[in-house]
């Protein structure tokens, strides 16, 4: 049998008279799940990209990485692990000793270390690397953050402790100064479905400051008080009243 995996309940989603379609359907059921809310956004785009690639094969999905990769149009090597956690997916093959290991990894509780960190990290675990993020966060920024359970959860989905540190920077340098600045906490900027996103942006570049909004209205130190009573005068008339009290 070929090596790869299968979509859970595919002829019950999808339904076709000739193979090949142009199109797949993307059932409702499958948006208002819990395991679709709870994948981060990179793990959501692969499982469209398996539902692409299942149509033409009766739902199978072979299991070289980098063909997925490619024919995807995929930015990173993909990761099943999640897919196969929530029960997307379920391994065929050869590939299902493999599947059960990359299942475990993504449940597992244990504090073993990343795989995707760099070698200084090698037998470091993700509790501490979390303790490490965290202390970055209070010392450089001047925070009083007590919680790592958030951070924790990314490095154990993958992220690196640069990872972590990079987002920090990134989001804080935007937002510092500006009403988004209430949200620079672990919930937000280590949430499942913003992490991966905000990790993007920061690879894509260093973040502007953004402006401070003013939140009222300051008047125009070059507009004299002889200008603002002839506005008013002109705005009267346009108006047809009188003096304003």
């Amino acid at each position: 049998m070929e090596r790869g995996y299968r979509i859970v309940n595919w002829s019950r989603f999808q339904h076709y008279t000739k193979r090949n379609p142009p199109w797949i359907k993307l059932h409702y059921e499958i948006l208002s799940s819990a395991d679709w809310v709870a994948l981060s956004d990179t793990s959501r785009v692969l499982a469209i990209a398996c539902m692409l690639i299942a149509s033409r094969n009766e739902g199978f999905i072979p299991s070289n990485k980098e063909y997925i990769k490619r024919v995807a149009y995929l930015n990173k090597t993909p990761d099943f692990g999640p897919l196969l956690k929530c029960g997307f997916i379920k391994p065929c093959g050869d590939v299902q000793a493999d599947a059960s290991m990359m299942q475990a990894d993504a449940t597992s509780e244990s504090d073993s270390d990343s795989d995707s960190d760099s070698d200084s990290y090698r037998g470091v675990s993700d509790t501490k690397k979390a303790q490490e993020v965290l202390a970055y966060w209070n010392s450089e920024y001047d925070r009083k953050i007590e919680t790592i359970s958030k951070i924790k959860d990314r490095i154990k989905q993958g992220a690196t402790v640069e990872d972590c540190k990079r987002v920090i920077n990134f989001k804080t340098k935007e937002w510092m100064g500006t009403r988004l600045e209430k949200f620079l906490q672990p919930a937000t900027l280590f949430a499942p479905t913003k992490f991966e996103d905000y990790l993007s942006q920061a690879n894509e570049g260093p973040a502007q400051a953004k402006p401070k909004v003013v939140d009222h209205f300051e008047p125009d130190p070059e507009i004299t008080e002889e200008d603002r009573e002839k506005s008013l005068e002109y705005l009267q008339n346009l108006n047809g009243v009188g003096k304003w009290e």
